[in-house]
């Protein structure tokens, strides 16, 4: 969106460049005002005025400046007294003052939308008239937009102005001419100045926006069905990786730390997100872990070399203080407990199974009891190891190795608990060359001793090449396809019945070619890493994936958002500091808490735009979920960078009758994001416009924006 006009209040750092722009039109250029050697001209109302600012991309185009009736005073002041022009007096108007736009940019649609902008400020203000002192030869612009002359005309200095007028209600949604202009430009604000955040839309449809935006369909009814959404869908990953546990779930001494050392401010943010399975310890880290240095007493637990992170383990948080931490952080956490087997193996698993899982009489569970555990955990999905075919992994093994070490552990498990879920690696990425056929021949082994081949992938934005990022679920969703069909394969050839279901327990998106900003040295325990900043691109990326993981809802049974605190995270913190919210966070928290239910088939026919690296993509990626009580969420991501999409939903068989709700997660600067100063830049907000009549509902989907549409 580089390209089009954006409105925004004005910050701190923009009040320079406002007096020095008004300095070199209103007193170099026009003499309204004497030259000033400081080369910046402002007055005493300044203070009081608010100002609107327009830019393109990164550069300021133009501003207006609006001073509220509260102020008791305003620049119309020096030239008439209030009973003059009695507007002044009757209805507390809201002045508009001194539009000024760069000399480069007034051809363009700069200053009629700024002009168009103020009113729309004023009214989210509870202000029903405004004022303003217009140039003579700029009263078409003024009246255009809705003022008009009072009858007065004033003169400061070289410069003729008229005194104008106008309600707030009579600014014309059409007054703008389109040259220059972009069919839809967004408003954005700063906490400074929430000005627009008490207005029901957080944008201004301007020009003839309703017409010219393309649209995208698709139909919905109950009888057309994915499948039911299973709940660990929602799942995360807590692995022993930089952060993640120290300074981010875990930091005794923190003021907000418990008496188990948990930081509830994190504990607040992973129930406001909705986790649910979390898999744990690993991750690549699992591969050299010794499932006995976490459990007993703390102070008697051995510090360790992590050699896949290159980092020192302390082991003060292990399988026990995890189990805490899930019982704190909902009543859908469970835990998803990785095995190693890559430097470990058969007896290894089987004495964590039956440490954390039988009730007691046995040396290892009453070792739990004596640790302080007396009720066993109960744990129920396992995974068996790690990405054991990546080069990386400690352990490595070939799909034969694997897949005979994985049978063998899985049936020695099942011998002690036969109701135990169980997930077999599958390949480490789509790109490896073992993808495929390392999955055929693991599953000619595993088929009947697991219930789930795991999927990781990760997405990044690479050379700049921005429109094939945002198409990165084209990528997820083969890679899904691929798996389930090499399943499939396995089965058939095997001639079971079963249908094994897909364990997506890590994905995200991440930045594994950006270096790290952070200085780390080699054994340092908890070191930054992985501490990627997402913007709300990455978001809307973001948002994709979690459509697909849906849309694949009657395979995928498991998927783990990789991670859940510091690490490529939707929560970040600082240690003995805050806890803030990634833009990542909003569509993970959002569709868990409104993609409950049975997934609708969602075929849509949508514009496409072109990629690099897939072709032809459509412009929406879309999906709809019923819930029990029979309301339906539609989440639909607009992958268009720089046009609104109109979305329109043919709803059949659906006792649907209103929209409750329209929300999304979009901003005019494409690169925007929370941190610890400003932990709210960027949050969904709500859309106003959405209509569900005779059966259709239609909205308009803002560019490059994640949006949840609820019905009723």
């Amino acid at each position: 969106m580089d390209h089009d006009l954006q409105l925004r209040a004005a910050t701190p750092g923009d009040r320079d460049w406002i007096h020095e722009l008004r300095h070199r039109v209103h007193a170099e250029e026009s003499g309204q005002h004497p030259v000033d050697p400081s080369g910046r001209l402002s007055d005493g109302i300044d203070g009081d005025t608010v100002y609107l600012v327009a830019a393109r991309g990164g550069t300021r185009i133009g501003f207006v400046g609006l001073t509220p009736p509260w102020v008791d005073r305003y620049s119309l002041d020096k030239y008439l007294t209030r009973e003059e022009p009695p507007v002044l007096t009757e209805e507390e108007p809201f002045e508009i003052r001194i539009l000024t736009v760069e000399e480069r940019w007034r051809s363009t649609a700069a200053a009629p939308l700024l002009m168009y902008a103020a009113p729309r400020w004023a009214a989210a203000r509870g202000g029903h008239r405004v004022v303003a002192m217009g140039r003579t030869e700029l009263l078409a612009m003024y009246l255009a937009a809705g003022l008009r002359p009072v009858g007065r005309t004033v003169r400061s200095d070289a410069v003729s102005f008229e005194v104008l007028s106008g309600s707030v209600r009579c600014v014309p949604r059409r007054s703008i001419d389109a040259r220059g202009l972009p069919s839809y430009v967004l408003v954005r604000t700063h906490d400074h100045w929430s000005i627009f955040r008490t207005l029901r839309t957080r944008g201004i449809r301007v020009s003839h926006a309703e017409r010219t935006t393309r649209t995208a369909r698709f139909t919905v009814d109950p009888d057309f069905t994915v499948g039911p959404v299973d709940p660990r869908l929602f799942g995360s990953f807590v692995e022993h990786l930089g952060r993640c546990v120290y300074t981010g779930i875990h930091e005794p001494g923190h003021p907000t730390a418990d008496e188990d050392g948990l930081r509830t401010d994190v504990l607040e943010l992973v129930r406001e997100l909705g986790v649910t399975a979390i898999r744990y310890p690993g991750g690549n880290f699992v591969s050299g872990y010794r499932w006995e240095d976490g459990v007993g007493p703390v102070g008697e637990r051995p510090r360790r070399l992590d050699v896949a992170w290159r980092s020192t383990e302390s082991n003060r948080f292990g399988l026990s203080e995890f189990m805490t931490f899930l019982r704190k952080a909902g009543p859908e956490a469970e835990p998803m407990m990785a095995l190693n087997l890559g430097t470990r193996g058969i007896t290894e698993a089987m004495d964590l199974v039956e440490y954390a899982n039988h009730p007691g009489g046995t040396e290892l569970s009453d070792r739990r009891v004596a640790h302080g555990d007396k009720d066993p955990f109960g744990i129920r999905l396992w995974c068996l190891g790690n990405e054991m075919d990546g080069t990386w992994q400690t352990g490595q093994k070939t799909a034969e190795e694997y897949g005979r070490l994985a049978a063998q552990t899985a049936r020695a498990l099942r011998s002690i608990d036969p109701d135990l879920e169980l997930v077999a690696c599958g390949s480490s990425a789509r790109g490896l060359p073992t993808f495929a056929a390392w999955e055929a021949t693991v599953l000619a082994e595993t088929y009947e001793v697991v219930d789930h081949v795991s999927l990781h992938a990760y997405y990044e934005e690479t050379d700049g090449d921005r429109d094939s990022f945002l198409a990165s679920a084209v990528e997820m969703e083969a890679f899904i396809e691929e798996v389930v069909a090499t399943c499939d394969h396995v089965g058939a050839r095997l001639k079971s019945s079963k249908k094994l279901t897909l364990s997506f327990d890590e994905w995200n998106v991440w930045y594994q070619r950006r270096p790290n900003p952070h200085p780390v040295e080699d054994w340092q325990e908890a070191p930054r890493l992985l501490e990627d900043v997402y913007t709300v691109t990455d978001a809307v990326v973001f948002g994709t994936l979690v459509i697909t993981l849906l849309r694949h809802a009657d395979r995928v049974a498991v998927a783990c958002l990789a991670q859940l605190v510091n690490v490529i995270a939707p929560i970040m913190t600082e240690p003995g500091g805050p806890a803030w919210r990634q833009t990542t966070f909003f569509p993970f928290a959002q569709a868990s808490r409104y993609g409950r239910g049975t997934v609708l088939d969602v075929r849509v026919d949508a514009p496409t735009y072109p990629t690099d690296r897939y072709g032809d993509v459509p412009l929406l990626h879309a999906t709809a979920v019923r819930g029990e009580d029979g309301g339906v969420t539609v989440f639909a991501v607009n992958r268009g960078r720089n046009e609104p999409l109109t979305l329109e939903v043919a709803l059949r068989g659906l006792d649907l009758s209103r929209v409750v709700e329209h929300s999304a997660l979009a901003d005019a600067d494409p690169e925007a994001r929370n941190t610890p100063d400003a932990p709210e830049r960027v949050v969904p907000h709500a859309v106003e416009g959405a209509t569900l009549v005779d059966g259709t509902l239609r909205a308009v989907l803002e560019p490059m924006s994640w949006n949840v549409l609820r019905l009723r």
